[in-house]
């Protein structure tokens, strides 16, 4: 009989979420964000990612972080648990989230979860930031 040895576990644990949320201009519009973070949501799994989303975002609103406004209306919200760190862009500009991007590959954790609850180009599904766009190219660039 042959044994085996058990599956390693990996030094990453814990999660990242990266929220991405356009400007609302109407309340059917924030109507429509808030409709996509909670699709975004749903698809995470508590059981692969072993981090609890519902727990970790009672935390955050306990908390309630105020966020950074920079310009043009930007905001940036950053909360971290030991099991969860979280990035909320609003109104983004391209070389903000291309930053938030690249901090998220860079983590120590397991888990990375983007939601895009923002406008994008029809046919092509670039975002639209508040000074450009977002392109699935630029998106794997910030894997190099």
């Amino acid at each position: 009989m042959v044994e085996t040895a058990p599956p390693q576990l990996s030094p990453l644990s814990g999660a990242y979420l990266l929220i991405v949320v356009g400007e609302p201009f109407s309340e059917e519009h924030k109507k429509l964000i808030l409709q996509k973070i909670q699709q975004g949501l749903y698809t995470w799994n508590s059981g692969e990612t072993h981090v609890d989303i519902e727990n970790e975002l009672n935390v955050i609103s306990d908390c309630a972080p105020p966020g950074e406004e920079a310009r043009g209306g930007e905001r940036l919200i950053q909360f971290a648990t030991e099991n969860l760190v979280t990035e909320v862009l609003i109104h983004p500009q391209v070389n903000t989230l291309q930053q938030c991007m690249k901090n998220m590959l860079a983590s120590f954790t397991k888990h990375r979860h983007i939601i895009h609850a923002g406008y994008t180009f029809a046919g092509q599904g670039s975002w639209i930031l508040q000074d450009g766009t977002f392109s699935f190219e630029d998106f794997a660039t910030a894997f190099e």
